[in-house]
C-alpha cells in the first residue's frame, strides 16, 4: 500500500486512489517522473506509469524555443485520466497481482492550439476524456 506520507490523493468511479511521484535522472538536468497510483480502499496492485519526463531549464536550458511548448506539471486530472487509460486497457485495481505499467510521453503535455489536429499520443493523462470527443 503507498504510505499516506507525501502522498496525494485522487478519485474515480467513487474510489479513492493515493498517488506518488518520484523522478530519476537520466542526464544533466532530464528526468523520469515515475508515477504509482494504488486504490486506498484495496490493497491490491499498482498502476506505474512511466515515460513522461521533465527538464530542468535550471541544469539545462531548452535548445529551441519547441522545448518551452511541454509543461510536465502532473495535477489530479491527469491522475485521473491514466487512471482511466488504464481501466479500459485492463488493469483491475481491486485485484491483487502483478503491477500494471503504463507507458506514456510528454505529448499529452505540449500546447496546442484550438484549430491544430491532435496526434493520438496527445489524448492520454489530462486529455484522456476527450479521446472520444475529439479524437
Amino acid at each position: 500500500m503507498i504510505s499516506k506520507a507525501k502522498a496525494r490523493n485522487a478519485s474515480f468511479e467513487d474510489t479513492n486512489f493515493r498517488y506518488k511521484i518520484s523522478s530519476k535522472p537520466v542526464s544533466n538536468g532530464i528526468y523520469e517522473l515515475n508515477i504509482t497510483i494504488q486504490s486506498e480502499n484495496h490493497n491490491a496492485s499498482k498502476l506505474i506509469v512511466t515515460g513522461v519526463m521533465q527538464h530542468d531549464y535550471a541544469v539545462k536550458p531548452p535548445l529551441c524555443s519547441e522545448d518551452h511548448k511541454f509543461f510536465e506539471t502532473i495535477v489530479r486530472i491527469d491522475i485521473e485520466g491514466y487512471i482511466a487509460e488504464a481501466v479500459e486497457l485492463g488493469w483491475d485495481y481491486k485485484q491483487k497481482g502483478s503491477d500494471f505499467v503504463l507507458t506514456s510521453s510528454n505529448e499529452p503535455y505540449r500546447q496546442l492550439y484550438l484549430d491544430e489536429n491532435k496526434p493520438a499520443e496527445w489524448f492520454h493523462a489530462r486529455h484522456y476524456h476527450l479521446k472520444n470527443k475529439l479524437g
